[in-house]
């Protein structure tokens, strides 16, 4: 196996870091890391610690802590105070090589869904995480199976595929691995989601579970890491607490792709904010749910994609912004 593999013809970034759901701290030994252009932003307590610290700007202009670890445990590094032979920043994309991976293990990688273009393409980002989940899945001595998690959105028509069915957004997702090398039997499919509190559900009921995985990297877009991080969190914990009565049950490593010329600063701006709203109202559910049936319950009484009550309400535009939805 090569010692290094570049991902894809475009920039991307990833932060990583392996996550405790129940505290949100990192597990003794773990690894925070980013290179590119930018990191996502973390949990507020999170961002509240790195404040305290010193940072500095790399060539892109993305500012970032120096490493000191917040008080939940979590530390983004300095990609340039890494050794030059380790991460490289330099180039028209960014480098990820096996020294990184030393000791991680994983039994899968989640990959979340961004949408589909019109012709049944991937959008840019989407591609890019895709990227980032084939590169780690090749680099890695243990090579896990990639999870494509997504069905669709509310917010589009589903897009009917040449065969006149469905197609989901994973079977888009799965297409775009095998054609960059990726084995049909090391990529799974999630078509039940419809969004991103479904990619994470859906991910642990019909997979995690049954399949007894318990380290688990995720990977999504930079703008769509921090409400990403805080469901895979809160529902993890709440399926190691509720089945095992662990919430350390579950170890979580979270990658980001860059959103580096995806979107023109119009559309990036309101995509962070509905983001932001997003991550709010999570909060704001996640604070009532005690077990993983009580999430059950909620999902399929109270959230739009899910609940039979609100089904008549599926498909009815809640996006006004033209540009804003085309980030779907």
């Amino acid at each position: 196996m090569s010692s290094q593999l570049a991902c894809g013809s475009s920039r991307f970034s990833r932060c990583c870091s392996t996550l405790n759901p129940s505290s949100g701290s990192t597990s003794p030994g773990s690894i925070s890391w980013l290179c590119g252009v930018q990191a996502w932003p973390s949990q507020a307590a999170h961002s509240q610690a790195s404040s305290s610290s010193n940072s500095s700007s790399n060539s892109n202009g993305s500012t970032n802590g120096n490493g000191a670890a917040g008080s939940n445990g979590l530390a983004d590094l300095d990609a340039s105070a890494r050794t030059p032979s380790s991460i490289s920043t330099d180039r028209d994309f960014a480098v990820l090589q096996a020294a990184d991976l030393a000791g991680m293990q994983f039994d899968a990688i989640v990959v979340l869904a961004g949408g589909l273009l019109p012709d049944g393409g991937l959008p840019v980002w989407a591609a890019r995480r895709l990227d980032v989940a084939r590169d780690l899945h090749m680099l890695l001595d243990r090579q896990p199976p990639i999870l494509c998690s997504g069905g669709g959105t509310p917010h589009k028509p589903s897009i009917i595929g040449s065969n006149r069915h469905v197609l989901h957004e994973s079977t888009a997702m799965a297409t775009y691995l095998m054609a960059a090398g990726v084995a049909p039997a090391d990529i799974l499919k999630e078509t039940a989601s419809y969004d991103t509190v479904g990619n994470t559900y859906f991910s642990l009921a019909i997979h995690a579970l049954p399949a007894a995985w318990s380290r688990l990297a995720v990977v999504t877009s930079h703008f769509h890491m921090p409400r990403s991080r805080a469901l895979f969190a809160d529902i993890y914990r709440l399926a190691g607490s509720s089945m095992f009565g662990d919430p350390h049950r579950f170890s979580l490593t979270f990658l980001s792709a860059s959103d580096e010329g995806c979107f023109d600063d119009h559309v990036y701006s309101a995509r962070l904010q509905k983001e932001a709203g997003s991550l709010a109202h999570w909060q704001g559910v996640a604070g009532g749910l005690r077990s993983l049936p009580e999430l059950h319950g909620w999902l399929h009484s109270d959230h739009l994609c899910y609940a039979v009550q609100r089904q008549h309400e599926f498909g009815k535009r809640t996006i006004e912004d033209e540009r804003l939805l085309e980030s779907y």
